[in-house]
């Protein structure tokens, strides 16, 4: 007797989140923000949904709007990485730099993935401001030439 594979359907949300997240590659942020609603209420449970949500609103400058989402994503999957550091930059994007910590730490952890812009951002908020006299080109001092002269 032989058994046919097993030909699982692919998961119409996650081919709606795809869409949702090309939108966001074209700058299309408006109609991605549209769908990606869309997708989330019809499965307010899914981690993914929630997540490219996030995305979106983050993507529209939104952190604000974007953390709730991305809460509720980390919550369901608390050991998912790219969630966590979704999380975490939103969390910096607001200036909470101290409820960043967590998400992006454990994002950080063996075999977590860490988005090179959540390292940029945290490499660049560890980094001491600059002092304003480095702004400069240097000292104005007098030329060789009219100090002799004087």
């Amino acid at each position: 007797m032989t058994t046919s594979p097993v030909i699982k359907a692919p998961d119409p949300t996650i081919a709606k989140l795809r869409e949702v997240l090309a939108l966001v590659g074209r700058r299309d942020l408006a109609k991605a923000e549209t769908l990606a609603r869309q997708v989330q209420q019809s499965r307010p449970d899914h981690a993914d949904a929630n997540n490219v949500l996030g995305i979106v609103l983050l993507s529209q400058k939104n952190p604000g709007a974007a953390v709730k989402y991305l809460e509720y994503a980390a919550r369901k999957q608390p050991q998912n990485a790219i969630y966590l550091n979704n999380l975490g930059c939103a969390y910096l994007d607001l200036g909470l730099i101290e409820r960043a910590h967590a998400p992006l730490t454990v994002g950080q952890e063996p075999g977590g993935f860490v988005h090179a812009a959540a390292r940029r951002r945290r490499r660049d908020l560890a980094r001491p401001p600059e002092p304003a006299a480095s702004m400069i080109a240097g000292p104005l001092r007098a030329s060789p030439a009219s100090a002799t002269s004087a």
